[in-house]
């Protein structure tokens, strides 16, 4: 019996030698040919005192955490994962050694590993198992590579899954490292402003940051892990972004869950943060925006910053002078709108006006008069974020404009006398730039030019409108036709101090004159009218100021003339000359006219030769007379003003022996009628005592005169629509005078 079992014990032992050796020849579990390992299944090992190590192919389907134990030993096991191509030797050391006395948790990436179990103990030759547990990560797996950002996933609104953390590599010289799925990025296009957010929920034990990038890869946003749970959320405009995740310790999966809240205004058109790229905003008109977006980031010396959408410019074109509005309204969005200031530049880029809402209101309104032209309005941010309205109004001026440039004289408008015309002064033009700042620049001046032919007196009348909060007051000046447009040798006839209606009365030479309507403060407009009343008799030559130019009394000795009108000067003389043949008694009367409510109050005196000779003998008044014995010679009549202006009569009569002419003063006869009796009475002017004569030269059978110098008659129906010529003759024994007409007779 013992013999038996002392046989059997003999050939098993040489049965488990043949084994081991047929093992060792056909299957060595070495590195070039490892034993499969499957998942969550057991497969036995054994030592041979020349083979210390046995190598395993772990074939990771997908990632996970595998839990390697093993079982059958008589002392300790090490264990190392090795990330290798399983037809190549060797490989990189991913794990060294086992987390805990008889199992090893390793996070590994879908791939091929090599198992080192090397055997640590005394005893060279044993059997043992070893076990490989797969536990599968909550979520599903990112798409790889995406760990550079050209490589980057699609992240869309909703959730996406990934994973981090898994071993898949190993790197560096000694010692080994692990090279794990550090980093994942997504990237994500917005068709809208928004408010962005990318919420995270962390499984397993991975923990990681959340990183926001531009387009350009530039850094925007970065947010820390809290616990199990990380995200970004931003105000961002419409663009493509990039999410990503950096990996922070663990392993696990994780899920991503994307959502914006758009503005619930439309956006403006951008780019338009520049005057240049400005939108076009109508007056009387309505548009939306967006404010307060970020819209990438740059880099700076002190790392990245982001940029948001700050300001918004709009272009106005106005047609006419006026109050032009602007007035911004945020819309509460996201429980807060943007806040805001209004700005107000010129077509040049000036600022003209600034409008901030120091109260923090979701309301901005901004009110500038402004002349017609093109303006810009930057809608800039000052905190929050949203979308707003914008609306733009103009309030016109109540009269037409006067026409643009007219600031100086040389650029005056043309104003016709007795027709009124109408101006706008206080509107802001343009904007320049003082040692202090920039300021507005007023359409201050407006410039007129009058002209009128003959000596005149004129009534000018600026009314003011009053159409404005801040009402235009004015100075008003008068320059005459010498004014230098430089500023320099000003003449100045009227300055008026501020009030609602300026009026200035002005006796001027023929010519014209330039009127300043002078803006003293306020806007607004103005109408501008001028009443211009000739003088009632004709005027002497123009220049007889002087002896030398003296004007020659006519051949009936009666002239008229002007003084006190002004042009450069006043016109305070005139001179008379005429030539006396014999002896006898001169008598000068000069009568002013008055035509004005009162006449030029004057001095008279006489002159022979240039040699004054009535300095003893003048008179001083509106009608002045000079008498003096005379004897034959030239001689010359000074009028002088000493008062007022207008219209005279100048006449001298001849020494008492001489005849006094008769002189027919009307011109023209008015028409007849047919049937009805014809009457008018011929004016002259006699101051004689003989009796004065009339005679028909020439006339219709039916007309006759009278001694009295009354036209007599009744024109028949052969006599209608007929014009006859009638000559007739006034005469004394001394003297005479004709006048030639013509008479029309109507139905």
């Amino acid at each position: 019996m013992s013999k038996q079992i002392i046989t059997m014990s003999i050939a098993l032992s040489v049965i488990f030698l043949l084994s081991i050796t047929t093992a060792i020849a056909g299957d060595l579990f070495d590195v070039v040919n490892p034993k499969a390992f499957p998942t969550n299944e057991t497969v036995n090992g054994y030592f041979l005192e020349d083979y210390p190590v046995n190598y395993f192919l772990l074939s990771a389907s997908s990632d996970g955490q595998y839990a390697i134990s093993y079982s059958g030993s008589s002392g300790s096991l090490f264990i190392r994962v090795y990330a290798a191509d399983p037809g190549t030797p060797g490989g990189e050391n991913i794990i060294s050694y086992l987390n805990e006395p008889n199992v090893s948790h390793y996070a590994l990436q879908a791939g091929m590993y090599k198992i080192s179990v090397l055997n640590q103990t005394e005893v060279e030759s044993y059997n043992y198992e070893i076990t490989n547990k797969y536990a599968a990560p909550t979520f599903s797996a990112d798409i790889e590579p995406n760990d550079e950002f050209v490589q980057a996933a699609s992240l869309v609104y909703g959730d996406v899954f990934g994973h981090q953390g898994y071993a898949y590599d190993a790197w560096g010289g000694m010692p080994v490292y692990n090279s794990i799925d550090y980093t994942d990025i997504w990237t994500i296009t917005t068709e809208e402003d928004g408010y962005f957010i990318v919420d995270s929920v962390l499984r397993e034990t991975l923990e990681f940051n959340l990183y926001l990038y531009d387009e350009d890869e530039q850094l925007m946003l970065s947010y820390s892990k809290s616990d199990t749970y990380s995200n970004v959320e931003h105000q961002l405009a419409a663009g493509t972004y990039y999410i990503k995740t950096d990996y922070d310790g663990g392993f696990g999966s994780y899920m991503l869950t994307t959502s914006i809240q758009g503005a619930s205004l439309q956006n403006d058109p951008e780019p338009n943060d520049e005057r240049n790229t400005a939108s076009v905003l109508e007056v009387g008109g309505e548009d939306t925006g967006h404010i307060g977006f970020a819209t990438d980031a740059r880099d700076s010396v002190n790392g990245y910053y982001r940029v948001y959408d700050t300001d918004d410019y709009w272009k106005v074109t106005t047609v006419e002078d006026g109050v032009l509005t602007v007035a911004t309204t945020s819309n509460v969005d996201f429980n807060e709108g943007p806040f805001m200031h209004l700005y107000i530049y010129s077509e040049e880029g000036r600022l003209m006006h600034s409008n901030y809402n120091s109260d923090d209101s979701l309301t901005a309104e901004s009110s500038i008069e402004v002349a017609a032209g093109t303006y810009y309005v930057d809608v800039k941010l000052e905190e929050g974020y949203g979308s707003y309205l914008i609306a733009c109004g103009l309030t016109p001026a109540d009269l037409a404009a006067d026409t643009e440039p007219n600031d100086i004289a040389d650029e005056a408008t043309v104003f016709t006398a007795e027709e009124p015309d109408t101006g706008h002064l206080g509107f802001i033009t343009d904007t320049k730039s003082g040692l202090n700042g920039s300021y507005n620049v007023y359409d201050n001046y407006d410039y007129w030019k009058i002209s009128y032919d003959e000596d005149s007196v004129l009534d000018l009348t600026v009314h003011l409108e009053g159409d404005s909060d801040d009402p235009l007051a004015i100075s008003l000046y008068v320059y005459n036709e010498y004014y230098n447009a430089s500023g320099s040798n000003i003449h100045s006839d009227y300055n008026s101090e501020k009030l609602d209606t300026l009026n200035a009365t002005l006796a001027r030479e023929a010519g014209f004159v330039y009127v300043r309507v002078n803006r003293v403060s306020g806007f607004g407009s103005y109408t501008i009218s001028c009443d211009i009343t000739p003088a009632r008799l004709a005027n002497d030559d123009i220049v007889n100021e002087i002896a030398d130019d003296a004007s020659t009394l006519p051949n009936n000795w009666i002239g008229t003339g002007h003084l006190g009108f002004y042009k450069k000067y006043k016109d305070y003389n005139d001179y008379w000359r005429f030539d006396v043949i014999k002896e006898g008694t001169l008598d000068i009367v000069a009568v002013s006219e008055g035509e004005f409510g009162e006449g030029p109050v004057m001095y008279m005196s006489l002159s022979q030769s240039r040699t004054l000779i009535t300095d003893s003998n003048y008179d001083l008044g509106d009608s002045v007379m000079v008498s003096y014995d005379v004897t034959p010679g030239t001689y010359f009549v000074n009028v002088n003003v000493r008062d007022g202006y207008g219209s005279y009569t100048l006449t001298v009569s001849y020494p008492s022996d001489e005849p006094i002419p008769v002189m027919i003063l009307t011109e023209t006869l008015p028409f007849a009628i047919t049937g009805e009796e014809y009457s008018m009475t011929v004016e002259i002017d006699y101051d004689g005592e003989e009796t004065v004569s009339y005679e028909l030269l020439t006339s219709p059978l039916w007309l006759n005169i009278s001694d009295e110098g009354v036209l007599q008659g009744t024109p028949g129906s052969n006599d209608s629509e007929s014009e006859v010529a009638v000559t007739i003759k006034v005469f004394t024994s001394d003297s005479e005078d004709i006048l030639e007409t013509t008479l029309t007779v109507e139905n």
